[in-house]
């Protein structure tokens, strides 16, 4: 790898900054006032700022002290580029402290449609310098590479450990049938029963063709017979409000279905398989902006009230 010359490097900023008062001021006396430094520092910054171009900046007499033509041409391009440099920082401490920008978002398909869908817009209303960018996926983005804000994960865990995953709310899964189904099929009062019945199967789960029931410490293996399976989870809703089968489910997917009577809870007191958690993830913990600290409150607070009610409903 080329090493670069000392004296190819940018000087430093003390130097810069020292340099202009000089200039401005004129005197060395005038610009110590100015910075709050001796003029005997800042005596020895310009001459190492000399040093380091080679080249004199400053004509020096007992009466007064100049610019030289080299020093007149730096000083204009130095200005140029310390307003720039104050300008950026300004403009990222501002995104620090004032929600605005692009927020990019990873969220799960479905989830998204029912849980963040219904309030972005408000979000997105009560913060109108946030332009919002929703990736909507169930795979795993990654964060970093994708320069994504924040993402939404479902599940028991999370074994990424250079992420940051904040849990905000809890959800179960559990049966569900149409009322048309049940009435062909009669409700089934122990799991055991569910091997006779038809299966609408999520093809995204670990074990698709199987569902591990646990109530109170006992768990059943059920294997119904596959009638439909799909990695989309609206298509197998659509088909269990229809009356083609059985489905297993979230319950903060269900809660309209369940609201006006297209499906109802079978098994209540047994679920599929144990409680989950939704995390609010982020690339780092620390110097997140303000747009990023805003959507994690926000969704953190909406999340954790809908899973709650949903898990009444259900």
């Amino acid at each position: 790898m080329q090493i670069m010359q000392e004296s190819m490097l940018p000087p430093s900023i003390e130097q810069l900054t020292t340099f202009m008062a000089v200039a401005r001021q004129a005197s060395f006396a005038g610009a110590a006032d100015v910075i709050g430094k001796d003029a005997s520092v800042l005596t020895r910054r310009v001459h190492a700022l000399e040093q380091h171009l080679g080249v004199k900046l400053f004509e020096r007499t007992t009466r007064r002290l100049a610019l030289t033509e080299a020093g007149q041409r730096y000083l204009e391009r130095v200005s140029r580029a310390l307003e720039e440099l104050t300008s950026a920082q300004q403009e990222a401490n501002t995104l620090v402290s004032v929600p605005r920008g692009w927020l990019r978002l990873s969220l799960p398909r479905t989830f998204a449609h029912r849980c963040i869908s219904p309030w972005l817009p408000e979000f997105m209303a009560a913060h109108p310098e946030i332009q919002v960018d929703a990736r909507h996926t169930d795979q795993y983005v990654d964060l970093v590479a994708e320069h994504f804000d924040v993402a939404i994960r479902l599940g028991e865990t999370l074994s990424d450990s250079g992420l940051v995953a904040r849990p905000v709310a809890e959800y179960g899964k559990y049966l569900y049938a149409s009322p048309d189904y049940l009435q062909r099929k009669g409700m089934p009062t122990h799991p055991a029963m569910l091997d006779a019945f038809d299966g609408l199967i999520y093809t995204g789960a670990a074990q698709p063709a199987e569902w591990l029931l646990s109530e109170a410490g006992q768990q059943v293996l059920v294997q119904p017979i596959v009638r439909l399976a799909s990695d989309d989870v609206v298509t197998l809703l659509r088909a269990a409000c229809c009356g083609l089968g059985v489905i297993a489910s979230a319950d903060w997917a269900v809660q309209d279905e369940l609201a006006n009577g297209e499906l109802v809870k079978i098994l209540p007191t047994w679920s599929v398989g144990p409680r989950r958690s939704v995390y609010v993830v982020t690339p780092s913990r620390t110097l997140l902006p303000a747009k990023t600290r805003v959507f994690i409150d926000w969704a953190s607070q909406r999340l954790a009230q809908q899973l709650e009610t949903a898990n009444g409903m259900s």
